[in-house]
């Protein structure tokens, strides 16, 4: 890397951090590859339209965007000057509408096999294919720790204008975009110590979280929808209107509510997902970049609450939780009363607020929303995209459910929400007894609370061997303690995703060769990492282990000297 190719660098956001460490964490899994695809009608000019999106790139810096986290204390990206659009085009005119369809799928498979490389940009890939004289697919795939779903529809809205400029002959003026830059260093000066007591005192009490049965001989992921009817729309809509509610109150309720029929709790957590866009921020509606957060969302579903009482109540706590809203999830984790290795939820809500509408140009072309594809690390998760008709697409992970399951889950979803607007002055006790046991899901399973869901204090073991003292002094300088057991477990005594990074980095220069995530998950305590560590030492060559330990015994000493400077 050239410095005069890079334009700028700064840190990764919060959230950012966490998609990184899932995404690196599961690297096959295909978990934040997200997907869309468009419809493009009209006799499209494509060497017009390919440069039009090539000039998105040079206008965007996002577009231009590495991720760099290898040997480095915390990962940052980088901006480039320049980044070449990676563009392909195929025709499949010649086949049938059946085969074009299964085309399309097999061509979305190979992007996601494929995967990215995050230190080169742009984490962006485009294809163009033909599929009639006049239509055309385009299929954006990109990675969610550079976009979110409402910064691609002003990409796409800045290529059309681009495109029709082109095709017209016409230099067009777009407003310069601001840099994202501006966001990450604004949630740095954030003051967390309000919204740690907020959260920390949210989750008071907290000690069970749901958990789902898994099977470790399925793989893979898949996905059901679920459309209202423009009626059943309308009805909701309508029920919100009349009670000063919003549609997305309502649908919190209703999956609240179905958790607890399928676990028997009251005492609920799940998680959503909401957009950030701080009006501190001048221009931040037009600015392109991520501006998300997930967050718990903690609901007591009492049975003898009266549901509109109890829906307003909901609505009251989600309106005061907004301005702690930029809180990073994974310091929330750790204000929790869960262990560190644990969820704090495995299923995900999240109502879309992008736009789905049509784009109809001057020059004859129109542009139509078709479908979207991108999966979280969360065992389920479930989408609700409002319109003429509330869509609700559930993707959810092979381990933990079947298909069979899904389907009778919104089916039942479906049957909570309207029985929810026909009957708001009945108690939630009634909805409850509308659905026998026998016609819930098999395969959803509240598990007994275990030991290993709590935080616990074990008597402290100090280290003893050179190994388990190398790591321990990484651990107290990364978790700024005076001392740790080598049977502490990381993630139990403060440790987080976001500083896993910053062991990747300790660990490398300390033992000389590279830690994956998965090794810290594998091995959370000194004891077993050390173990871990003293055995790859072992298997090493001997020219190199001889290396490595001059290379120790060298930063050993410059370690020893530091310390008689600072004493």
């Amino acid at each position: 890397m050239l410095v005069k190719q890079i334009e700028d660098f700064y840190p990764l956001s919060f959230m950012q951090q966490g998609m990184l460490f899932h995404s690196l964490l599961e690297p096959e899994s295909g978990v934040y590859y997200e997907q869309f695809n468009y419809v493009v009608r009209g006799e499209l000019n494509e060497e017009n339209f390919k440069q039009a999106w090539q000039q998105v790139v040079d206008r965007h810096a996002v577009l231009r965007t590495a991720v760099i986290w290898q040997q480095l204390k915390t990962p940052i990206q980088v901006v480039y000057r320049h980044a070449k659009l990676v563009w392909q085009e195929q025709d499949w005119r010649n086949l049938t509408e059946e085969t074009q369809k299964q085309k399309l799928e097999w061509l979305l498979q190979d992007y996601r096999d494929k995967g990215f490389n995050y230190a080169q940009a742009p984490l962006l890939y485009a294809a163009l294919v033909r599929i009639a004289d006049d239509v055309h697919y385009l299929v954006l795939n990109y990675h969610h720790l550079l976009l979110d779903a409402w910064s691609l529809f002003i990409l796409i809205k800045d290529s059309l204008i681009i495109y029709e400029g082109l095709c017209q002959g016409k230099s067009v003026y777009i407003e310069p975009p601001r840099s994202f830059r501006e966001y990450p260093a604004l949630l740095q000066t954030q003051d967390l110590s309000e919204s740690e007591k907020f959260w920390q005192q949210k989750l008071k009490g907290f000690t069970q979280p749901i958990r789902f049965r898994r099977n470790e001989q399925r793989r893979g992921h898949a996905e059901q929808r679920l459309t209202l009817s423009n009626t059943a729309t309308e009805k909701l809509q309508s029920f919100v209107r009349q009670n000063k509610l919003t549609l997305n109150t309502l649908v919190q309720g209703a999956w609240a509510i179905l958790l607890n029929l399928y676990s028997g709790q009251e005492d609920i957590v799940f998680g959503i997902t909401i957009s950030h866009r701080p009006v501190l921020l001048d221009g931040v509606e037009d600015m392109v970049g991520i501006f998300i957060n997930t967050l718990p969302v903690r609901v007591n579903v009492d049975s003898n609450a009266q549901l509109l009482d109890w829906l307003r109540n909901l609505q009251a706590i989600q309106v005061e939780a907004r301005q702690y809203e930029y809180h990073p999830l994974s310091s929330i984790q750790s204000l929790s009363e869960i262990a560190g290795g644990s969820r704090l939820f495995e299923t995900l809500l999240i109502f879309e607020n992008f736009p789905k509408d049509s784009w109809q140009l001057e020059v004859d072309l129109n542009v139509r929303y078709e479908r979207y594809v991108g999966w979280t690390n969360y065992p389920l998760a479930i989408e609700a995209l409002p319109g003429d008709q509330l869509y609700f697409q559930v993707k959810y992970d092979y381990e933990y459910f079947d298909d069979n399951t899904i389907i009778k889950l919104l089916e039942n979803f479906r049957q909570l929400l309207d029985a929810i607007v026909s009957l708001p002055e009945r108690r939630i006790k009634d909805l409850l007894l509308m659905w026998q046991a026998e016609q819930l899901p098999l395969g959803l399973e509240l598990l007994e609370a275990k030991e290993s869901n709590l935080k616990t204090e074990t008597s402290q073991i100090l280290p003893q061997t050179e190994v388990e003292q190398q790591i321990a002094e990484i651990w107290k300088e990364i978790l700024q303690l005076d001392t740790v057991g080598i049977y502490d477990n990381f993630f139990d005594i403060g440790g987080q995703s976001l500083l896993v990074f910053q062991m990747l980095s300790k660990f490398e220069e300390q033992f000389g060769y590279q830690f994956t995530l998965l090794d810290y998950f594998k091995y959370p305590t000194i004891h077993a990492l050390a173990k871990y560590v003293s055995q790859q030492q072992a298997q090493m060559p001997p020219q190199y282990s001889d290396k490595q330990t001059a290379l120790l015994n060298a930063r050993r000493d410059a370690v020893k000297k530091r310390r008689q400077v600072k004493s």
